[in-house]
């Protein structure tokens, strides 16, 4: 990740001495919430005594409590995100309702998304953050123009803090576990290594193509010691069991599936939240790519991550499904192109990583 230290001209100062109350904006997805951790980490460096509440689901934004990085989450699960959920939409205006009651000092939009703009402007907060995303931040007390240039997106909300003044010298902590081995002793002692398989994807667009986990899983434990750990929801690809596999589908809140994912010497899955908690944790890890969006700019954190895709024409599609016969941005990424990046993850002591906290 690549720091961004350019300050923008003709922005107002952030009266920043009388903070006290810091509303965070980020109802999202796991991954993308991941992606924001430098920055809210940035605003706690910045105001430590300050009471931070984040905006968002309690199913993924609870583990930034659990992280330090705020003190509560206001539950809020967005109807234009989890679309197909009307009932949302009252929600969103009674959410509205909670935040002005809170009577927050500062409130921070950290999503490129015209109605989180609108959401932020309206919460009642004394000063208010945000890019002006589209021409959406005219009611906003501070707005920084969105760069021209791409940028990855944990650099985005680093430079709009920045550019804000909002600056502090604490670089982002280590990703906290827990303290017991959650995975369970094998039988045999042969296992050497260890390799988590996320076998699920947020859309099936972003999935890899049916039956290669489990070919892969096959081709690791060929010659013996390695064991695989399989996650993801219950309907997540099923990699067939055996002494070496450890299936837990299903059975993992996020403090356990860090703790899993900390403890393995290599990850391999698709983009998604578990493939940036990877990169957080500095697990090597090999993240299968599709072309729904651009590794350039959504690829996981971490110095040990390895992206993997193949570059079709049509990305980025933004699509949930695609509509092209046999995905071909998935089916061009095979087993074999996985193996040879696994291998000196696996084999080269100075990559392999195992926490021990």
């Amino acid at each position: 990740m690549r720091r961004m230290n350019r300050k923008l001209q003709g922005v107002p100062p952030l009266r920043q001495d009388a903070v006290r109350r810091i509303l965070l904006v980020k109802p999202d997805h796991l991954g993308d919430m991941l992606l924001a951790f430098p920055a809210m980490w940035k605003i706690r460096s910045r105001f430590p005594g300050a009471r931070i509440a984040i905006l968002g689901d309690p199913a993924f934004h609870s583990f930034a409590v659990s992280q330090g990085l705020a003190d509560c989450v206001i539950p809020f699960v967005s109807p234009w995100i989890e679309k197909g959920r009307p009932s949302n939409l009252l929600k969103a205006i009674s959410v509205l309702r909670t935040l002005r009651r809170e009577k927050f000092d500062l409130a921070i939009n950290l999503r490129l998304d015209f109605r989180e703009i609108l959401l932020t402007s309206l919460s009642g907060a004394a000063s208010t953050l945000s890019y002006d995303y589209r021409w959406s931040g005219a009611l906003l007390t501070h707005r920084i123009p969105h760069p021209e240039k791409q940028m990855h997106e944990a650099d985005l909300w680093l430079s709009l803090l920045e550019s804000a003044g909002i600056t502090s010298d604490s670089g982002l902590p280590p990703i906290r576990v827990p303290e017991a081995d959650p995975l369970v002793p094998l039988e045999s002692g042969r296992v050497r290594k260890t390799v988590v398989l996320h076998t699920g994807a947020g859309t099936p667009a972003k999935s890899w193509i049916a039956g290669r986990f489990a070919e892969l899983a096959g081709r690791l434990m060929e010659n013996g010691g390695i064991r695989i750990v399989v996650v993801g929801d219950h309907n997540a690809e099923a990699v067939a069991p055996g002494k070496d596999v450890l299936d837990l589908r299903g059975r993992q809140d996020l403090s356990r599936l860090a703790g899993v994912i900390s403890r393995a010497d290599a990850f391999v899955g698709a983009d998604s939240g578990p493939a940036h908690l990877a990169g957080l944790l500095g697990v090597p890890a090999v993240v299968l790519f599709s072309g729904t969006n651009l590794s350039e700019r959504w690829r996981p954190i971490g110095d040990n991550v390895r992206v993997l895709e193949s570059r079709v024409d049509c990305r980025p599609c933004h699509r949930r499904e695609c509509n092209l016969e046999g995905r071909p941005c998935m089916a061009g990424i095979t087993v074999e192109h996985v193996l040879d990046s696994l291998r000196p993850l696996l084999e080269n002591p100075a990559t392999t990583h195992r926490s021990r906290s």
